[in-house]
C-alpha cells in the first residue's frame, strides 16, 4: 500500500506536466463560398422548350487554382491566407454562381453548366466558356475581378468574338464576409454581360 502512494503521486505530476506542455488549439480555418445574387423571376417567365445554353467549362488561372483566398500585395506579389479557405474548388463555385445568375437573367432560356457529362437535352443552341483571369483583393480595399468569355453558336459558320473584360469594386469593411459578397457582386456584374452577349446571339440564331 505504502508503495502505491509514491506511484499515484507521480502518475498525477505526469498527467499535470503533460496539461502544462499540451499547446493550446491554434486558429481554424474558415471556408467561403461565391453565392448568385437572388433575383425574383417572373411567373411564368422559364421555358421548358427554350433554346439550350451552356455555361463554361469554367477556368481560373493557375494562381487560382488552390484553396487558400488570395490578395495582391504589389505588383509582383500576391499572399495567400492558410486560415480563410474556398469551400469547394473555386472554378466549380464560378461556374454554379454563374449559371444560376444568367439563368435568371434569362429565364426562357435553358441555362446549363457544362460539364463535360451528357445532358437530357439533344441540342446545345450556345456554349460559352469562360476564363477566369484574376480575382483578388488589392491594397486599396477594392475586389477586382477580370474574365473572358466567347458565346459560341454550334450550328452556324459565323464565327464567334472572344470578350475580355475587368471588373472592380469597394469591400463595404475589412471582414471576410464583405469581400466574398463584393466577389458575388461582380460574378453577378459577369453574369449579366454573358447574358447579354447570349441574348444577341441568340437573335442572329438561324
Amino acid at each position: 500500500m505504502n508503495k502505491l502512494i509514491p506511484l499515484c503521486l507521480s502518475c498525477t505530476l505526469l498527467i499535470g506536466l503533460i496539461g502544462c506542455i499540451t499547446p493550446a488549439p491554434g486558429p481554424r480555418s474558415q471556408f467561403y463560398q461565391l453565392q448568385p445574387i437572388v433575383k425574383e423571376v417572373p411567373a411564368g417567365a422559364e421555358s421548358l422548350d427554350g433554346p439550350v445554353v451552356h455555361i463554361g467549362p469554367v477556368e481560373v488561372s493557375e494562381y487560382l487554382n488552390r484553396p487558400q483566398m488570395v490578395s495582391r500585395i504589389g505588383n509582383h506579389q500576391v499572399a495567400y491566407n492558410e486560415l480563410k479557405r474556398w469551400a469547394e474548388p473555386l472554378q466549380a463555385n464560378i461556374l454554379w454562381v454563374l449559371t444560376k445568375n444568367i439563368h435568371d437573367e434569362l429565364p426562357a432560356v435553358r441555362v446549363v453548366p457544362y460539364t463535360g457529362m451528357p445532358n437530357l437535352y439533344n441540342v446545345t443552341t450556345l456554349s460559352v466558356p469562360v476564363q477566369i483571369s484574376r480575382m483578388e483583393t488589392r491594397p486599396d480595399g477594392t475586389v477586382l475581378l477580370q474574365a473572358g468569355w466567347i458565346v459560341i453558336p454550334q450550328k452556324t459558320d459565323v464565327g464567334a468574338t472572344p470578350v475580355s473584360m475587368t471588373f472592380t469594386k469597394a469591400v463595404a469593411s475589412d471582414t471576410t464576409e464583405d469581400l466574398v459578397a463584393a466577389q458575388s457582386e461582380l460574378i453577378k456584374e459577369l453574369s449579366e454581360k454573358i447574358a447579354g452577349d447570349i441574348q444577341a446571339a441568340l437573335k442572329e440564331a438561324p
